[in-house]
């Protein structure tokens, strides 16, 4: 049988902030963080319900996962509450938030105990933030009452021991676990922080069971599994359970409904909610200067959002009329790579003031080479040298500061090619769900069709050994594009690395960059898209993105650049999100929806066409498409000159029969790729006429082990 996905909500750290929970898609074992120093008392009864849907309101009609009848969760709850009434005889009510969209909902049925005329739930705070339904009894409760009130100044609106759970929450957050001493079970709502805190007491005496509404995304917690069933939840038989008895873990005789663990806590938020206020905090930290702040804008969501919060920000935080300067680059001359129309309409949206820095073939010549010298590295896409002449715009627009949308894609599962490892996943999709959106994405993006093509000719070009697959399970299709250049046809025949020399050499830098507790989550844990998110991010976007397409061409004017989606905090959270929530799976259209929670989460700050559209990388007009341009004439010109001999790597009788062949193929993506080549050729003749450096004597020359 297939086995759910490991975790439903990410563990936390008994210290941590509770900001730092998340939404997680997928049920099995639930949390982390045991409560102690336990004493056993004896028990009463209750039962509740908690629901949190994280897309639709508890109160708005909904197609039922299993009846396919139309009815809201609040008449859902209704049904369920009255399955479970057995355990609370004495009253029931039924709480849904108005606010957050009315996403989350407490039900109750109780046993009168104690305080037999007020202790009624759903329990709320003071000003009606935090809500509770508690299950069981607390023991020592008048003492931590009397505690509360004269230390703290905390006023009681009833006299039942469960409403220390609220006090205790707003006095000392997960603190307060090492108060309570019972047999319980709660739910909690803070409405304010946007998260639910689920917690069982440490020997698990009271009885508490989640699961998850697969159509809806809803989670679902409640005292006994048949609440589950009347509220519509498909009633299966988990045959594991049943073919191998015994209760030895979390799981139940019915398919994907689990038992909460004793002595834990689980903290869950609505996605939507939290992530926004980490951006926000992030923006607001870096929009902090005794200088004006610039934003780097393009017609992608990571800047729009960038942009749409940074304005917001600027008048309700600081409380300024003023408004952000947002800076756009222009290809007039190449439609299909010009995005300053859809970045004008989202600066007119975000009330900033937008700047349009044309950018000609002949100023990408021009200033090859001098951007070359600031990046101090080979580039495979002039659009290098676009951001360099972006940067001294801003410079002589009087700005040093700027925030930029770099980490955005690495974050939230941007690239397309994220979207060929989940392709190339058969347990992710079903064969004909791939297919159909894979020709989509090969009709509508020449990027994809370009990484795509590189991608399955590197992975069936031979069955040779795959240090990459045997290392982490599987090979990334980022390595497959980078690969794909094979810029060893050009190099002088003795330095042509043998199949066996290309293999040690991968291995060695992958063996230098993760280490075995990480290769072996990897091949055992992490689905495939997470660990290329993970090998990505120590690869190229720290070695190169970040150092030399982002501070070297915005420092070289003398520009910083600041990265609100590199805060660590939303990185955290971000990257316990489950997988689905970054590259969502849209069936019915066939699509694949990258940056999903971004787009959810910023949706009201852009326009509807950013909003809808599909990732486009950042990119300059490919030289190659222009045999006559500026660019492509310097390249012949570098390349076949004398000049490219004091290079020592590249043979360039070679590069001068490639490029005799260019023009030999009409394809565009053929020539993006060639362009690549040229790029990167280009650059490093440039780098030795700049710097030129020598080559260490033969007697300390090694090569890889």
């Amino acid at each position: 049988m297939k086995r759910l996905n490991k975790s439903l909500f990410s563990p936390i750290a008994q210290s941590s902030s509770h900001h730092n929970a998340s939404f997680i898609n997928g049920v099995q074992a639930l949390c982390s963080n045991q409560l102690s120093n336990f004493s056993m008392s004896s028990s009463h009864s209750c039962g509740f319900i908690s629901i949190m849907s994280p897309h639709e309101s508890i109160a708005s009609k909904q197609e039922v996962s299993i009846r396919g009848s139309s009815s809201s969760w609040e008449e859902r709850m209704k049904k369920g509450l009255q399955s479970i009434r057995h355990r609370g005889p004495d009253s029931s009510h039924i709480w849904i938030d108005p606010h957050r969209g009315g996403k989350v909902a407490l039900a109750h049925a109780r046993l009168s105990i104690i305080d037999l005329k007020g202790g009624d739930q759903p329990l709320s705070n003071h000003d009606q933030t935090i809500h509770v339904v508690v299950n069981g009894e607390l023991y020592d409760y008048e003492r931590i009452r009397s505690d509360l009130m004269n230390r703290c100044g905390y006023t009681f609106k009833t006299h039942s021991d469960s409403e220390i759970v609220l006090a205790l929450y707003q006095e000392y957050g997960l603190e307060m676990f090492k108060h309570l001493r019972g047999e319980f079970v709660f739910s909690l709502w803070d409405s304010k922080a946007g998260i639910m805190i689920v917690a069982k007491d440490r020997f698990g005496i009271k009885p508490l069971f989640y699961t998850k509404d697969e159509k809806s995304g809803a989670v679902l917690f409640a005292s006994e599994m048949k609440a589950f069933f009347e509220m519509g939840i498909k009633c299966e038989w988990d045959e594991d359970s049943v073919v191998y008895p015994g209760s030895y873990d979390q799981r139940t005789l019915f398919k994907n409904v689990y038992q909460f663990p004793p002595g834990h806590y689980a903290i869950i938020a609505l996605h939507d909610v939290n992530m926004r206020q980490l951006l926000e905090e992030s923006i607001r930290h870096r929009l902090k200067a005794d200088v004006p702040v610039g934003v780097y804008l393009s017609g992608g969501i990571d800047s729009c959002a960038v942009l749409g919060l940074s304005n917001k920000i600027l008048k309700e935080h600081f409380k300024s009329n003023g408004s952000i300067d947002a800076f756009t680059l222009s290809f007039k001359d190449h439609v299909a790579f010009d995005e300053a129309s859809i970045a004008a309409k989202q600066a007119q949206l975000s009330g900033a003031k937008y700047h349009e820095i044309p950018i000609t073939q002949q100023e990408l010549a021009d200033h090859f080479e001098e951007t070359v010298y600031h990046c101090e590295r080979p580039n495979i896409q002039t659009s290098f040298i676009a951001k360099f002449l972006l940067s001294r715009a801003v410079r002589d627009a009087g700005y040093k500061v700027v925030l930029t949308g770099e980490g955005s894609d690495e974050t939230f599962c941007g690239y397309p090619w994220f979207k060929i490892d989940l392709l190339n996943d058969s347990q992710a999709l079903a064969k004909h769900d791939r297919e159909e959106i894979v020709n989509l994405l090969l009709e509508k993006n020449i990027g994809f069709r370009y990484m795509f093509k590189s991608f399955f000719a590197s992975s069936s070009e031979n069955s040779k050994p795959d240090p990459v697959k045997k290392l982490v399970g599987f090979h990334p299709s980022f390595l497959s594009v980078s690969l794909a250049s094979h810029y060893d046809q050009f190099l002088h025949s003795h330095l042509v690395p043998s199949e066996e020399e290309k293999e040690a050499m991968l291995r060695y830098r992958l063996l230098n960059l993760v280490d075995a507790s990480v290769t072996d989550k990897m091949k055992h844990k992490w689905n495939n898209v997470h660990s290329s998110m993970y090998l990505w991010a120590k690869t190229l976007f720290q070695n190169f993105i970040l150092v030399h397409l982002g501070d070297r061409c915005e420092m070289a004017h003398s520009v910083e650049g600041r990265v609100p989606f590199l805060d660590h905090h939303l990185v955290e959270y971000v990257n316990n999100l489950p997988l689905s929530l970054k590259l969502k799976a849209d069936l019915d259209n066939k699509v694949l929806v990258e940056k999903y929670a971004l787009r959810e989460a910023t949706k009201d700050v852009l326009t509807e066409e950013v909003y809808q559209r599909i990732k486009h990388p950042f990119t300059s007009p490919p030289s190659t498409w222009n045999k006559n341009g500026p660019v492509y004439q310097l390249f012949q010109e570098t390349l076949r000159s004398s000049e490219f001999d004091k290079q020592p790597f590249y043979d360039r009788k070679k590069v001068v029969q490639f490029l005799d062949t260019v023009h030999e193929s009409q394809d565009p993506t053929t020539l993006q790729a060639y362009d690549g080549t040229l790029t990167h050729l280009t650059c490093l003749a440039f780098i030795q006429k700049r710097f030129n450096p020598s080559l260490p004597s033969p007697s300390t020359t090694t090569r890889w082990p």
